[in-house]
């Protein structure tokens, strides 16, 4: 069973890809599609990149988002 880290970083990559609207729209649609696509296939479809990048962009995003928030307080 997935820890409360791997819960952590799964929402955080779903904020992300849900943060625009049209990229999750496009997610979806690829995902489910008439011709769907694996998990993999579809994110690199809608955003462009591959894995180690998308993944690399998802923590800078976090990072500044999250950090934000903090300061905030």
């Amino acid at each position: 069973t997935p820890d409360f880290g791997d819960n952590v970083i799964l929402w955080a990559r779903l904020d992300y890809l849900l943060a625009d609207p049209d990229r999750a729209r496009s997610l979806v649609a690829k995902l489910h599609g008439p011709k769907p696509l694996d998990g993999a296939a579809a994110l690199a479809a809608v955003t462009g990149k591959d894995l180690a990048t998308l993944e690399a962009d998802v923590k800078a995003w976090v990072l500044e988002k999250y950090r934000k928030k903090r300061k905030a307080k």
